[in-house]
């Protein structure tokens, strides 16, 4: 089972990718900020993918990505989401893998996710 951690403040967006990206072989665990997102990975171990939104309370995308990397545990493929006009900026800032920008279409969520991870190409 391919495992994908989606962190996004926006709770009717994480409704819509993980009905769009769960299936009987990927499983979408949600956080609601990198606090959270903290919690699912000391609980449940790194996921084989990070869909992160940037701009989010309590603590945002930035600050997660310091943290994973303070913890060494950067090596996971990870999405920047993000409604920033900067989008690729924010990707690029904090080394993630790809980018999204608010507002996308599922076809292009399923491109994005199947390039940064395509061992789940075949099932998203």
């Amino acid at each position: 089972m391919t495992t994908l951690l989606l962190v996004e403040d926006d709770e009717d967006l994480r409704d819509v990718v993980v009905r769009a990206l769960r299936n009987d072989t990927v499983q979408v665990i949600e956080a609601e900020d990198g606090v959270a997102a903290l919690e699912v990975i000391d609980s449940q171990g790194l996921p084989d993918l990070i869909l992160l939104d940037m701009n989010m309370p309590v603590m945002n995308g930035w600050e997660l990505a310091r943290v994973l990397r303070e913890r060494g545990l950067w090596h996971v493929p990870v999405i920047v989401i993000t409604a920033a006009h900067d989008a690729a900026r924010s990707a690029h800032d904090i080394g993630a893998t790809a980018y999204l920008g608010k507002p996308f279409d599922l076809a292009t969520l399923h491109s994005v996710v199947a390039s940064a991870l395509p061992k789940v190409s075949a099932h998203v």
